[in-house]
């Protein structure tokens, strides 16, 4: 007679017939894409029914598809709360378990518990379908589209759309992934980076690529731009500097694990985080390295530099600031979560955000507290600070404009969706992006809409506004692998 944990393998294999049931092993595994995984495993005292992207995918995309589409406040079968967590030696990986009681392996027998299973498998199953991919038309390749092509051929709806709102878009690039990276613009050039693999170089007035270079891995680094070259990571281990005008490789630095984090430039030095935990400076022109600083976290945060400062966040869930020359720390502060968020360093005080769900105000020279925010959850978002406020975004869907002296909030604008996108000040607004869709303009004394641009997909890059254009990326969360786009919006008026 089989076992209670065959038997209830082979009862759930048979309602999917792609499920491998590896011999002797109390688990069975259904590949519903590259990098993600799902199935259940039988232990000691319950089953585990369980998503997991096993690291080859970048994890804040895939918690952003669990928080966009509401999987960690829901509950399954009946009435199961789902753990959604990032892995603890690899923080790369995110898993979503549903754990089902046992007090015994014989319970497994119970058709009332296999039922239960079936409709848990089932709905995590629907849930996590569509960021795989699962049976969804492959996108059809497209050039650049302008906004002349757009109307000749009704493929914008877009247009038709924002119109009412006297809002233009110039033109429209896509790639063949989320454009996460927030773009650069220098020179009649816009620079950005996408998850398929590439760096874009696209002018500016028209969108007609320039050049692409391709990687190996997601670029969601947003480029650093200096005297002639482009300074950016890959998550294939690398930093990578390029010629702007000819896109020709100059030379690359590898790291240990993902770089993740933008690269910032100063005085002929390039200073970088990876997922390998160390903040890295190396030479802007060799890239030879000068020093790097090992932390006891991946760093996502973006270095800042300030009068002989660099300042920068970790998963270790602190903010260090280090010397620019030697690499020697000159302080730390330490918050109850990640430190994601990019520091600004604006008269004398570092602005950063933390997972803790608070934004900080600390002394740049001394690291000492001088005021905190609480939002109803975390902060990616990097502020901005612009006469005496401080804007920011939170994943409780709001930007919040505080006083930069006193922390004092001085209004707060809703969206639908999480506010990861950065915020960008330019004459007498601020813009920014949300996950539902929208780039926003708001009054930066009121705090009122101006207008807003709406889109087909999720927006967490952060804007870039030159010459009364704001440019910005899109992100599909439903397959990190279909097509998105880089925009160019004119702003009205």
């Amino acid at each position: 007679m089989a076992s209670p944990i065959d038997n209830y393998r082979n009862y759930l294999a048979r309602n999917y017939s792609d499920m491998k049931l590896p011999a002797g092993k109390p688990y069975g595994v259904i590949k519903l894409a590259k990098g993600y995984d799902f199935g259940f495993h039988v232990r000691k005292d319950h089953v585990s029914v369980h998503f997991i992207s096993n690291g080859t995918h970048d994890p804040e995309e895939v918690m952003g598809y669990i928080n966009d589409n509401g999987i960690g406040d829901k509950t399954y079968g009946d009435g199961l709360e789902p753990d959604v967590f990032r892995g603890t030696r690899n923080a790369n990986v995110v898993r979503c378990e549903v754990h089902i009681p046992l007090e015994s392996v014989d319970e497994l027998r119970k058709p009332t518990l296999r039922k239960h299973s079936q409709r848990i498998f089932d709905e995590l199953y629907d849930d996590f379908s569509g960021i795989a991919g699962v049976e969804r038309p492959k996108p059809k390749e497209d050039a650049a589209e302008t906004v002349e092509e757009v109307a000749e051929t009704s493929a914008s709806e877009e247009i038709l759309h924002n119109e009412k709102k006297n809002t233009e878009l110039k033109w429209k690039y896509k790639t063949e992934g989320s454009v996460k990276s927030s773009p650069a613009v220098s020179e009649g050039v816009v620079y950005f980076g996408s998850g398929d693999h590439h760096l874009y170089a696209v002018d500016s007035m028209t969108g007609e690529e320039k050049w692409k270079f391709k990687t190996y891995s997601f670029v969601n680094s947003s480029p650093a731009v200096s005297e002639g070259v482009v300074y950016f990571g890959s998550w294939d281990n690398h930093l990578y500097a390029v010629d702007s005008k000819t896109g020709k490789k100059i030379w690359q630095v590898e790291a240990q694990d993902n770089v993740h984090s933008s690269p910032a430039v100063s005085e002929g030095v390039v200073y970088f985080g990876g997922h390998d935990y160390h903040l890295y400076a190396v030479d802007s022109k060799t890239g030879e390295e000068k020093w790097k600083f090992m932390t006891e976290g991946s760093i996502d945060s973006s270095p800042a530099v300030s009068d002989g400062v660099v300042y920068f966040g970790s998963g270790d869930n602190h903010l260090y600031a280090l010397d620019i020359k030697t690499g020697e720390e000159k302080w730390k502060f330490e918050t109850k979560e990640e430190v994601s968020s990019s520091p600004r360093v604006s008269d004398g005080v570092v602005y950063f955000g933390s997972w803790d769900n608070h934004l900080y105000a600390v002394d740049s020279k001394t690291g000492k507290e001088i005021w905190n925010f609480k939002t109803a959850k975390w902060i990616l978002s990097s502020p901005a600070v612009s006469e005496g406020v401080v804007y920011f975004g939170s994943a409780d869907k709001h930007l919040y404009a505080v006083d930069s002296m006193t922390g004092e909030e001085k209004w707060r604008f809703k969206t639908e969706g999480s506010v990861q996108s950065s915020p960008v000040v330019s004459e007498g607004v601020v813009y920014f992006c949300s996950k539902d869709k929208h780039l926003y303009a708001v009054d930066i004394k009121t705090g009122e809409e101006k207008w807003k641009f709406e889109t087909e997909d999720y927006l967490s890059s952060s804007p870039a506004v030159s010459e009364g254009v704001v440019y910005f990326g899109s992100e599909n969360i439903d397959s990190p692998f279909n097509s998105c786009y880089l925009y160019a919006v004119q702003i009205p008026g």
